[in-house]
């Protein structure tokens, strides 16, 4: 039989891991936009390669901070930031 403690911890492990898997499922899906027109680029990271996407105004600062990356600029203009 579980004490209450032990139930308790259940509990709260099994919210924590419904919340990661929502979340996880939020932030991979491919919804709708959250903000506007979207900028994605793959470059390369110390791990390999990274794919990188930002919208809205979080695009607009992202394009404008890496201006002067070529793979970056060509995609930011091409989404037109």
């Amino acid at each position: 039989m579980l004490r209450r403690r032990d139930k308790a911890f259940l509990y709260g492990l099994t919210t924590a891991g419904v919340a990661a898997a929502l979340g996880g499922w939020a932030f991979s899906s491919g919804g709708g936009s959250p903000g506007g027109k979207c900028v994605s680029v793959t470059v390369a990271s110390t791990m390999g390669g990274a794919a990188i996407t930002r919208c809205g105004t979080a695009a607009v600062a992202f394009c404008r901070e890496n201006a002067s990356d070529a793979r970056i600029a060509v995609a930011c203009r091409k989404e037109g930031f």
